[in-house]
């Protein structure tokens, strides 16, 4: 089994959560969502502990989202975003869908992905660790900027907290 003095895990990044929406939209055009954008908002996705994560946290903040169960099949996918639905994804899928809007959710429902290998081989493995944390530096710094240009934030000025 797993003991924390015997295996060590290196995470890598996270699959985000996706939202695809239709090109007509309000929320269209948004680089970055968070899940205040999803108020009044019909949000629907095929995995049932993605879904239930986001409806745990819109019931104790008050917002009115109503959820929907979405099909895997891609049409099932494609008619609920053309009846004005919001389609929760994870990101290795978004690019099937061109004609169709996509952003990230600015949740924390993803899935870590990393290394794992027995605590005496870390140190074996340390030069593939620093190219797998300077990649995720470089995302982090985009993440920061698209929240920026969200909030209509010069570079440079501090992230608002909403």
């Amino acid at each position: 089994g797993y003991h924390p003095k015997t295996i060590r895990f290196e995470k890598f990044l996270r699959i985000r959560t996706w939202c695809i929406i239709h090109p007509n939209h309000p929320l269209a055009g948004k680089k970055l969502l968070v899940v205040e954008d999803l108020d009044r908002c019909t949000v629907g996705t095929n995995a049932p502990h993605l879904m239930r994560q986001l409806q745990l946290y819109v019931e104790n903040t008050g917002l009115h989202t109503h959820f929907i169960r979405i099909k895997a099949e891609r049409h099932d996918i494609l008619e609920a975003c053309n009846t004005g639905a919001i389609a929760l994804m994870n990101e290795d899928v978004v690019h099937t869908f061109p004609a169709f809007f996509s952003a990230p959710l600015d949740f924390d429902m993803g899935t870590d992905l990393g290394f794992a290998c027995r605590a005496e081989m870390y140190e074996v493995y340390q030069p593939f660790f620093q190219v797998a944390r300077k990649i995720k530096e470089q995302e982090t710094g985009e993440d920061q900027a698209v929240r920026r240009q969200n909030a209509g934030q010069e570079p440079g000025e501090k992230l608002k907290k909403r």
